[in-house]
Order: structure tokens, then sequence, then C-alpha cells
């Protein structure tokens, strides 16, 4: 991620670009100046929104998202609902999940045994991948930590 910020932040906005036959950060500032600039009024919610997401249930024993379970009191009143959640997760770090609450507002859903360590959605894959050529047919929450670890 750094790379590519630095790539387009660095390298291509400082260059002239052919079709505008200025550099593009040059174009940016001469348009901007007659705009204001627009900022979502809830940065986190709006970075939350771009973020993957799948529908789970949420259960007795929490939300399960790739064989992880996570829990938060505040999902409490979405047991008696019954109805489907939209789950949020960030691949860099699976160690909680974002659920919108009632009132609008993301709530941050941490893994249901804090004692984990936070890992990425691709380490959770090699592991996953891992345990599989080793034979095992069922991967649980807890062997792929292990496998991670």
């Amino acid at each position: 991620q750094r790379w590519l910020v630095l790539n387009i932040v660095g390298k291509y906005h400082q260059r002239v670009h052919r079709a505008l036959d200025m550099p593009p950060i040059e174009k940016w500032r001469q348009t901007s100046k007659a705009r204001p600039l627009r900022v979502p009024n809830k940065p986190r919610d709006f970075f939350v929104d771009f973020l993957p997401s799948e529908e789970r249930q949420v259960r007795r024993d929490g939300l399960h998202l790739f064989n992880i379970r996570y829990w938060s009191d505040a999902l409490t009143p979405y047991l008696i609902n019954e109805k489907k959640v939209r789950v949020h997760y960030d691949p860099r770090n699976l160690s909680k999940v974002f659920v919108r609450g009632g009132s609008g507002e993301f709530l941050d859903v941490p893994y249901r045994n804090l004692g984990r360590q936070p890992i990425t959605l691709w380490e959770h894959r090699a592991a996953c991948s891992q345990l599989r050529k080793a034979g095992r047919t069922a991967v649980d929450e807890e062997l792929i930590f292990e496998t991670v670890k």
C-alpha cells in the first residue's frame, strides 16, 4: 500500500501527463481552487463502507466469518431479530469486524476470544491451505490460529 501511494503521489502526480499537458497535481490544484473540498462527515464510516463485506446471522456464540467467531454485547439485539447482518472486514486485520448498529453507526466487533493475535486474510488463507495439504478436511478456529502462529 505504501509503495502504491508513493508511486501515485511521488511519481505519477509529479510528471507531465500527455492529455493534461501538465502534472496531475497541478491540474488538481487549479481545479480545486474554485471548489471547496468535500470531506465525509464520518471518515471512519466512509472507510468501513468501502471494506469488503458478507452477510451473516448473529448466533448465540457470535458472528462466524472465515471460521472465526466474533462477539460484542452490542450484537445482543440481533439475536432476537434473526435477520442477517452485513459484516464488513478489513483483509489486513481480521481481529475485528464492523456491523452497522441500530442508529446507523458502525459497531466494532472483536474476536470472541480476545487472546487471539491479529491475522490478515492472506495469513488465514495460507493456514487453511496448509491444513488442507496436511489432510485436514475440517478446519476450525483453533487450528487456523495455531497454524498461523
